[in-house]
């Protein structure tokens, strides 16, 4: 059994331990993880409805006064691109569907006939204010589930899901790293600082948000792999 003097004495070092980058890029995967979860699953199950709008709208409100100075110019670039596709799609895709051919499924109205306004609004948004970004993202994931559970219309998740799983982790790592630079979490400070101290495009260490775009790249590249 462990003493109450070793679990005092081993409890800053644990502590010191969260603070290092790698602790964060682990608690950022688990965190990813969950979204994903949680997020990507088909949602139209009554039981599961409040659950995901409740964490949506948890995220963003947790996020709302975080804008994009902590970020870096690629993440900025990839972010906001992401966005615009994901709006490009909302407005070109959207076909409203006759209230009659809904009857009894109230999310699916929601969904497919008025749910593209708030995701457009919230990609407008997202440009300044990154975690609005997730809804317009989530609203091509969710109109997909919606046309195949009332329409029975089988549809390829590899068309979309890219565009999806690359902007949500985009979006969540970079608000774990707010979180994680709120908290004092010195280790990534001095990451961060070692990263902008120069501006020689060959001595400057990587931002630890330009990982978030590493990992990004290579969740989308990995998708292939699964398209064969």
């Amino acid at each position: 059994m462990f003493s109450k003097a070793a679990v005092r004495q081993q409890f800053p070092t644990f502590l010191e331990g969260m603070h290092t980058p790698a602790f964060f890029f682990l608690s950022l995967f688990v965190a990813y993880i969950a979204f994903s979860r949680t997020m990507y699953d088909h949602h139209v199950v009554a039981a599961r409805i409040y659950l995901v709008y409740a964490l949506v709208a948890a995220i963003i409100v947790g996020g709302i006064n975080l804008s994009y100075a902590q970020s870096t110019r690629a993440y900025r670039i990839l972010t906001r691109s992401v966005i615009a596709f994901a709006m490009f799609y909302i407005a070109t895709s959207h076909i409203k569907v006759a209230d009659s051919l809904l009857a009894g499924k109230p999310l699916a109205v929601f969904e497919l006939n008025y749910f593209w306004i708030p995701a457009l609004l919230c990609g407008c948004a997202g440009f300044f204010r990154p975690v609005f970004g997730l809804v317009p993202l989530l609203y091509v994931l969710w109109q997909k589930h919606q046309w195949m559970y009332v329409f029975d219309v089988p549809v390829e998740w590899m068309d979309y899901f890219t565009l999806l799983e690359t902007g949500s982790f985009l979006i969540i790592g970079y608000a774990i790293f707010a979180l994680y630079r709120r908290m004092g979490f010195a280790a990534l400070d001095r990451e961060t600082a070692a990263a902008t101290a120069t501006t020689s495009s060959v001595d400057r260490k990587f931002h630890p948000v330009d990982f978030l775009v590493l990992f990004a790249i290579a969740l989308h590249f990995g998708n292939y792999f699964y398209a064969g």
